[in-house]
């Protein structure tokens, strides 16, 4: 989790492409990517809320949710 903090804070899935009118609604692989990775280790904390220790659970869900919220 705290890989994917570093990644995402580094700017390590920024892909740039040159947006038009018709593409204007893509996404980069950068940021697909990202999304991808996203949902995995929401999926995992989720997962992990059953069996896990519930302290790390939390932990992985902040910084989720401090990376997806207003910056």
């Amino acid at each position: 989790m705290k890989r994917f903090e570093k990644a995402s804070l580094a700017g390590d899935y920024y892909r740039s492409f040159n947006v038009n009118s018709k593409n204007s609604n893509q996404k980069s692989t950068g940021t697909s990517a990202w999304i991808a990775e996203y949902r995995r280790l929401l999926d995992r904390c989720v997962r992990d809320a059953k069996k896990g220790d519930p302290t790390e659970v939390r932990e992985g869900m902040d910084i989720l949710f401090g990376l997806s919220g207003p910056h």
